[in-house]
């Protein structure tokens, strides 16, 4: 990474609002501490009109549940499926059986011309949890990770925590009810998020035949 003329690092992390990502908290430079919760999709558009109602009156009442504010990400990028349809091909050439052998090929046919007509797309859901402490960022993170620089107490590190994960829990909570199920991003997870996010290229997929059923 390259250096500016007084020895400071100069690229993107220069314009970034994040400060620090340690132990599944994502922590900006304005002082604020953040979980970041992964959310499954439901087929909206293949329930009734009654069930999509229910949908949409469950989901007017989460919001008005919850005591805090929420941020929803929705991650849309392109998939580059052409080393799966390779894969594809390669499993094809060593079937013996006739009949999964002309299966597998009309299940090639379908997906190059899929993709002949149209991009495939990955969406993934984000829920962002956020608590802004009533400390200093960086004592708080030195305090919680490291040697301590200024005088904040445990009391004040374990009330964040504590009300991050109250609030983490709130939300999944709510969201069960109608049938979206979150989970909590891991350290390494929140970096590739940021990676994806700032690095446009295509997603290309760990998938293999047997992956789709």
């Amino acid at each position: 990474m390259k250096k500016n003329n007084k020895g400071g690092l100069t690229g993107i992390q220069n314009y970034l609002r994040v400060d620090e990502i340690k132990n599944g908290l994502l922590f900006l430079k304005d002082g604020s501490v953040h979980k970041i919760l992964q959310a499954n999709s439901i087929n909206f558009y293949l329930r009734s009109e009654d069930e999509q109602n229910v949908i949409i009156g469950g989901f007017q009442e989460v919001l008005n549940t919850l005591a805090f504010p929420i941020q929803i990400l929705l991650q849309s990028r392109k998939i580059d499926l052409e080393s799966y349809l390779e894969s594809i091909e390669g499993n094809i050439s060593k079937e013996q059986d006739p009949l999964i052998k002309s299966n597998m090929e009309s299940y090639l046919s379908f997906l190059r011309d899929m993709v002949s007509s149209a991009s495939v797309m990955d969406k993934n859901f984000y829920i962002i949890v956020s608590y802004y402490p009533s400390v200093i960022k960086t004592s708080f993170l030195d305090n919680l990770f490291g040697p301590s620089k200024k005088n904040v107490t445990n009391k004040e590190i374990i009330e964040t925590l504590e009300v991050l994960e109250q609030r983490c829990n709130s939300v999944k909570l709510a969201l069960e009810s109608i049938e979206v199920i979150c989970r909590e991003l891991q350290t390494k997870e929140i970096i590739e998020l940021f990676y994806a996010t700032y690095n446009q290229d295509v997603v290309k997929p760990d998938l293999s035949y047997n992956d789709i059923s």
